[in-house]
């Protein structure tokens, strides 16, 4: 047993002490952290140099992997990167200063899978992935990247059939100034940045500094004020069926300014904002909510303001009170059912007016696909990831595949009939779990010819 241990340690010991001197005055920016197979590392100017689980890896190193084999990189801030069978990646610049964090990666060849680590999570705009045709931007996530030519169709012979998932995002963000946090049920709360999505069940909370603007799927769009928190609590959009269509968003303190889409000009009662002390009623409109301390001499609750409303287009009813507030009129209202003061002062508001903040023609299409094609290929599995080129730039949220092939050529959300990020059975390690229970992993499940064969 001894000696079985040690024909494991001594190559193992080897392969660390050649890594260690290959990589010379190179600052240490992570490590192998997993292998099988073979792989080596080649630092700018130096000799080709074999690499083993531990070995460390320094910024400018290329990593390459075996035809039969994949590795896992673990950088400093607990990123972790798969590299399947026959790829190529560089560690182009990395730097986790406090202030000045930036990560700078690239994908020569072949694929990858990432989860990024906490340097996502402090910065989003901090991570950049490389595909040649187009630069990743990680906000924080989980994915897949495959950048490969005539092998597309060869692997998606004989890959399991796996589509591209219906995506249930609802929304994204057309434009964030300021520090503005974004929560799901069961997640703690993360940055948003322009193209964020949105999805149902998430709790919106600007700064007192910071606002927000956020499109819906039916052009509905939102201006988180300063300081408010905003909880998109159902969205169901169906063009097709206007019937079934309802949203209901939730004020749950601050303010917001609200220009209505295609669902309320279908059928208005589909769609409805409660606040503490109302629930709106859309008269297809344009209009701002804001907290009130007081209407007129009156008072609001210890800890529990009232609202004002001002509409700019069309007409609100506030439900409870049975008020109707047409265009150009402003109401304050203290308590749920109570009587409606008109003729109050417009509120003051520095934000946009949502209906002035243009949704971009890219923010939610896709594309048909047959996920053959030769390219760069992403599927996003968590998180939010932006894939940009000279041409301009796709927002990716959970459930959502793009797709780039040409440096002048607007990179494209697409919907494919075998998704290569999904369905290649190397990529389908989980990198969140412990190391140690790796060696289980079977990549070769699925594949009509298994690994080695």
């Amino acid at each position: 047993m001894i000696s079985r241990m040690r024909a494991r340690v001594w190559p193992l010991a080897l392969s660390i002490v050649l890594g260690l001197c290959g990589l010379g005055v190179q600052a240490e920016v992570g490590k192998v952290l997993y292998l099988r197979g073979n792989a080596s590392a080649q630092a700018p100017g130096q000799s080709l140099r074999i690499v083993g689980a531990g070995a460390p890896l320094g910024a400018g190193d290329v990593v390459s992997t075996g035809n039969e084999s994949f590795s896992v990189l673990e950088l400093r801030d607990t990123t972790r990167i798969l590299l399947r069978p026959d790829t190529s990646f560089t560690i182009t610049a990395y730097d986790d200063t406090a202030g000045q964090e930036s990560v700078a990666l690239s994908l020569l060849k072949g694929g990858i899978r990432a989860v990024t680590g906490f340097l996502g999570k402090r910065r989003p705009d901090a991570f950049r992935l490389s595909g040649g045709v187009a630069t990743i931007g990680i906000r924080g996530t989980d994915f897949t990247l495959r950048r490969c030519g005539a092998e597309c169709a060869q692997d998606s012979a004989t890959f399991p059939k796996l589509s591209t998932p219906v995506a249930f995002v609802v929304g994204r963000a057309l434009a964030v100034v300021g520090e503005v946090t974004v929560a799901a049920a069961n997640k703690g709360a993360r940055r948003i940045v322009k193209g964020t999505p949105v999805f149902v069940g998430d709790v919106l909370t600007a700064a007192p500094a910071g606002y927000a603007v956020v499109a819906f799927l039916d052009q509905t769009r939102v201006t988180l004020q300063p300081g408010a928190q905003f909880l998109v609590e159902d969205y169901r959009f169906a063009p097709a069926a206007p019937a079934t269509e309802s949203a209901l968003f939730r004020l749950l303190r601050g303010g917001l300014r609200f220009a209505t889409g295609l669902m309320a000009q279908r059928r208005p009662s589909s769609l409805r904002v409660g606040t503490g002390v109302a629930t709106i009623g859309i008269r297809g409109t344009g209009f701002d909510l804001t907290e009130a301390q007081s209407c007129g001499d009156q008072q609001a609750a210890a800890n529990s303001p009232g609202l004002t409303a001002h509409v700019w287009k069309g007409a609100i009813a506030l439900e409870e009170s049975n008020a109707v507030v047409e265009t150009g009129e402003t109401v304050c209202l203290l308590e749920k059912g109570g009587e409606v003061t008109r003729g109050q002062p417009k509120p003051a508001l520095a934000t946009p007016r949502p209906d002035e903040v243009p949704i971009p023609d890219n923010t939610f299409g896709t594309r048909a696909q047959s996920g053959s094609e030769s390219g760069l290929h992403l599927s996003v599995m968590d998180g939010h990831v932006v894939i940009f080129n000279e041409a301009g730039e796709v927002h990716l949220g959970p459930g959502e595949d793009g797709f780039a092939n040409n440096l002048r050529g607007l990179p494209e959300r697409v919907k494919n009939e075998q998704s290569l990020g999904r369905s290649d059975p190397f990529l389908r390690l989980d990198l969140r779990s412990d190391p140690n229970t790796w060696d289980a992993f079977d990549p070769a499940q699925g594949l009509e010819c298994p690994l080695g064969g």
